[in-house]
């Protein structure tokens, strides 16, 4: 009977080792898909200056070398986000980006400057296509 008793009692209780765990994904675990709209509101909740959406001029997904070079051109942004499925980046700044990277940027991309602090920026150095 001792023997029955002892290797019944020291089994790990199921309730409490099924109890941090959920059976059924939660319906705040699907996947958050970030919009254009939510990020630009994004960074101007973050009161950047400056905002810049940055689009591939053939509409197709923005891929490893057109993130270098958005990389590369915008190094001192303070926050950079990948939005629109992977179509569009968002670049949030407190300062203009330099007109010769702006430059670059607009062969590359079509750029939209979305930026409410007073512009720096040459009119001839923005890049209107969409």
């Amino acid at each position: 009977m001792a023997v029955v008793l002892i290797s019944t009692s020291c089994g790990a209780n199921e309730s409490i080792l099924k109890s941090g765990k959920d059976a059924t994904p939660s319906a705040n675990a699907a996947a958050v898909v970030s919009t254009v709209e939510k990020d630009i509101d994004d960074m101007r909740t973050a009161d950047f200056g400056f905002i810049y959406v940055l689009r591939r001029k053939d509409g197709r997904p923005i891929d490893a070398a057109d993130r270098g070079v958005i990389k590369a051109q915008t190094f001192d942004a303070n926050r950079r986000v990948s939005s629109d499925s992977g179509k569009a980046f968002v670049v949030g700044s407190n300062h203009p980006l330099a007109p010769e990277r702006l430059s670059v940027l607009n062969d590359r991309f079509a750029v939209e400057n979305l930026s409410t602090a007073p512009s720096v920026i040459p009119e001839n150095q923005v890049n209107s296509n969409k």
